[in-house]
């Protein structure tokens, strides 16, 4: 029991860590574009990125490790194209959805390219728990519940005062734009800095 109780709290203080900060402009930009189904979205493909560790960690944990690197800096980049578009208030591609508005997506590029922050807490959780397979998955699914409890309690927290500034600078999507752009940027620059 105890170890489910270290899984959640691992999960809240992966959220409550310093290097959040890079992620905050995006989560306050939901907040203050998306209406609740797109949080929801945003939330379920930042998730998806810790479900996707889950289902790969039994047979490719080391190369999962070794190419996420490679995959953050493409993370970064489309983060920052998505906050480009964003400004731009036309669509980049033709589709019914546009790719750079999918909720789903940029939650789950905003996880990979956060990852180097929430990684030493989740390889904490998967190596205390290794020894049978069926705990991993439930302390990885636990911890991600801890992760996700905060950032959706934040992105709430944040919906109704950013709103009202957001009112107050006239341009709701350019503000979300910006702080999208500023998101990747910092992440792109940790990474290549």
């Amino acid at each position: 029991m105890h170890e489910y109780i270290l899984s959640f709290a691992a999960g809240i203080f992966s959220a409550l860590s310093p290097c959040i900060i890079p992620v905050v402009p995006i989560l306050f930009s939901e907040a203050i574009m998306g209406d609740k189904r797109q949080i929801a979205f945003f939330s379920v493909g930042f998730a998806s990125v810790f479900l996707s560790v889950i289902l790969l960690t039994a047979v490719f944990t080391a190369a999962v490790n070794y190419y996420l690197l490679y995959l953050r800096i493409p993370a970064s980049l489309v983060i920052i194209v998505m906050g480009v578009w964003l400004l731009s208030e036309k669509p980049l591609l033709s589709f019914r959805v546009p790719v750079t508005e999918n909720h789903l997506l940029l939650g789950f590029l905003t996880a990979l390219a956060w990852s180097p922050c929430y990684s030493p807490y989740l390889v904490t959780v998967i190596s205390y728990s290794a020894l049978e397979t069926g705990r991993v998955i439930l302390n990885l699914l636990i911890y991600t519940g801890g992760l996700s409890a905060v950032l959706i309690a934040l992105v709430l927290m944040a919906e109704q005062p950013f709103k009202r500034l957001a009112e107050r600078t006239g341009d709701l999507r350019k503000f979300g734009g910006f702080m999208v752009i500023a998101a990747g940027i910092y992440m792109l620059y940790q990474l290549i800095g």
